[in-house]
C-alpha cells in the first residue's frame, strides 16, 4: 500500500513526538510517498524552529540527517 505523508509526519517521528510510535506502525509495510520538495520542506520548518529556539542548530542538524534516512519515494508533483 502506498501512503502519501507530508513534512509533519517526518518531523513527528525524528523530533519524537507522541505520535511516532503510531506513524512507525501505520507505516511500517507501506510504502511513503512524498512530493520533492520535502527534504526543502523538512529543513524550511527546522530552520523556523531555531529561530523560535525551539531546537538547536544541532538538533536540528541530527533531526534532518535522521529525516534523510527514512524511506521515501519522492514524487514529481503537477501542480495544474
Amino acid at each position: 500500500m502506498n501512503i502519501i505523508a507530508d513534512t509533519n509526519i517526518f518531523l513527528a517521528v525524528v523530533l519524537n513526538e507522541p505520535e511516532k510510535r503510531l506513524i512507525i506502525e501505520l507505516t511500517a509495510k507501506s510504502d511513503v510517498i512524498s512530493p520533492e520538495i520535502l527534504p526543502y520542506e523538512i529543513g524550511n520548518a527546522l530552520s523556523a524552529m531555531i529561530k523560535r529556539k525551539q531546537l538547536t542548530a544541532e538538533e536540528a542538524l541530527r533531526a534532518q540527517v535522521a529525516a534523510n534516512k527514512i524511506p521515501v519515494r519522492l514524487i514529481t508533483v503537477d501542480i495544474q
